[in-house]
């Protein structure tokens, strides 16, 4: 199994905080955004390539390629930080067998997507119904999930909020 040191949700995925923050708190050295439509979006691939730290690896995969990539042996130091845009993303790869014991969510907007209508769970992580489904299901199967939008907030348990 590769070596997970953040999974993370993250609309933007991969951002300036994602990049300096995150990055020097995991001492990540690969990068992987598994999402299905992005690795069709030449345009925003390129952006991302542009965007990855210095001596980063940066993979990016549909959820399908990642659980593959995941279920492989991890080299030695590899560090992988792990981000997704929806919780039905990490669902899909946990029940594949891909391993990590917490997911960190940053920010999920209610604009227009394919998730359906997000009702807010709290400040600006808003969520449909299906994806709290993924969530208390990722929770159900041992994972611990929280809200933490950067490094220096405090983590906020999802469990809690899930059960109203």
């Amino acid at each position: 199994m590769r070596n997970v040191v953040l999974a993370r949700i993250d609309e933007r995925m991969l951002h300036g905080q994602v990049c300096t923050k995150w990055m020097q708190a995991t001492h990540a050295n690969v990068i992987v955004l598994a999402d299905d439509d992005l690795v069709n979006d030449k345009f925003t691939c390129k952006i991302f390539m542009g965007m990855k730290p210095a001596g980063t690896e940066l993979e990016i995969l549909t959820v399908e390629q990642a659980i593959t990539y995941l279920k492989e042996d991890s080299p030695a130091n590899e560090k992988v930080m792990l981000l997704t845009k929806c919780a039905q993303s990490f669902l899909r790869m946990r029940e594949q067998g891909a391993a990590y014991e917490k997911i960190i969510c940053g920010s999920a907007a209610v604009s227009g997507n394919k998730y359906g209508k997000r009702t807010r769970l709290i400040r600006d992580l808003y969520a449909s119904e299906s994806e709290k489904e993924a969530m208390r299901a990722l929770i159900g199967d041992g994972v611990e999930m929280v809200y933490q939008l950067a490094i220096d907030n405090t983590p906020v348990d999802l469990a809690k909020l899930l059960k109203k």
